[in-house]
């Protein structure tokens, strides 16, 4: 899942169409962000929308209003979804440093956030426990519940953007 999402992304990320990127990062993070917000008070992820949302308006484009809500199944997903989150930061890492040499870093609070990696860090010893066999289900679950939330924003703003 995470190679066809890096896949619908990654040609965004550079380039011309990084607006694009953001705009479906903001998307998907959103009912996100509003789930772990009304559900979750551990394991909660540092808000990045408001981060995207001052980036989007350094480019002078709005966030989408059309998020799809976000529902997993129970909050035992929260660390699953918290590691999808977290480990997407990893990759931002990369993007900044292609956005930099494209055009110097311009809008890139969202990638350039310290807190996402340092979440991310605090987050790895959990991951790397052992976990009882409901709980790694619960955590697989959520991590796929995040991947196919993310797929779907991606190609339904895509889809829209190339009508």
């Amino acid at each position: 899942m995470h190679d066809a999402l890096d896949g619908m992304l990654a040609p965004l990320a550079d380039g011309d169409r990084y607006s694009e990127f953001l705009a479906i990062q903001h998307a998907a993070r959103l009912p996100i962000e509003d789930w772990f917000d009304a559900e979750i008070d551990v394991l909660r992820p540092p808000s990045q929308t408001g981060l995207i949302a001052t980036d989007l308006a350094m480019l002078r484009v709005g966030p989408s209003r059309n998020s799809p809500r976000f529902c997993p199944q129970s909050s035992a997903e929260a660390i699953g979804i918290a590691w999808v989150l977290a480990g997407s930061s990893l990759g931002n890492r990369v993007i900044l440093r292609r956005r930099k040499a494209y055009d110097g870093g311009m809008a890139t609070c969202f990638l350039a956030d310290d807190a996402m990696p340092s979440f991310w860090n605090a987050l790895r010893p959990r991951l790397e426990r052992p976990a009882n066999e409901r709980d790694a289900e619960c955590a697989l679950a959520g991590a796929r519940r995040t991947f196919e939330h993310f797929i779907s924003v991606a190609g339904d703003n895509t889809s829209k953007l190339a009508a």
